[in-house]
């Protein structure tokens, strides 16, 4: 799996991701507290470089994409949901993604503790991806990307001007190297959004707020 994200933009109510793939992957959002997919439109472009274009105010065929942790990312194969051999092999760097979630299930005092992480069985692994089955471990971004994150404040009305919705990419750097490219979606302008770089992949998050204004 591989995506290489050139672009991030806005036009008008739209967010487009210019992108290119060697295997044919594509970009999906995915909000992990709705257990959702929400798709691209995908065109093609010159030199082997896709678009992905997505309507926010539109999100999901009917409403402004609604709020909560939105990912970007790439769906996993059905096929490599079949046992964990089949998932590690499929993705490698599924295991520390899944040694990450693991830890984090656990007490604070047994993060540390590998004879507790042990007890969790292939099964058990699986189920957590299966729960989320999302990928981002192939999601890159050129460097141009990362250093425009934070120019990316976008704010534009609709629903005959009576509501304007608000949107925000944040660059941050994190350590674990099984770090995911996200976008969080609120209701409130409270949060601000966030784009987070490792030392292998890029993770994007950011904010994006409705308010009415009459």
């Amino acid at each position: 799996m591989s995506l290489d994200v050139h672009q991030i933009r806005w036009r008008s109510s739209y967010l487009e991701i210019d992108y290119s793939s060697r295997d044919g992957g594509v970009p999906w959002l995915y909000c992990v507290g709705r257990r959702q997919f929400v798709p691209f439109e995908i065109v093609g472009l010159e030199s082997g470089v896709r678009r992905a274009r997505l309507n926010l105010v539109l999100g999901d065929g009917r409403e402004v994409l609604p709020g909560g942790q939105w990912i970007i990312c790439e769906k996993i194969k059905e096929s490599a949901l079949f046992s964990l051999q089949a998932l590690y092999a499929e993705y490698p760097l599924m295991p520390q993604r899944v040694d990450y979630d693991v830890r984090h299930l656990l007490p604070p005092e047994l993060r540390d503790d590998d004879e507790a992480v042990a007890q969790y069985t292939d099964e058990e692994r699986l189920e957590l991806v299966a729960w989320h089955p999302y990928v981002t471990s192939g999601v890159t971004y050129d460097d141009e990307v990362l250093e425009r994150l934070d120019n990316l404040d976008r704010v534009f009305r609709y629903g005959k001007n009576s509501y304007a919705y608000t949107g925000v990419f944040v660059p941050r750097r994190i350590v674990p190297v099984s770090s995911i490219s996200r976008c969080t979606c609120s209701s409130s302008s409270a949060t601000r959004p966030r784009a987070t770089v490792s030392a292998v992949v890029a993770r994007c998050r950011g904010t994006f707020s409705r308010r009415r204004t009459r």
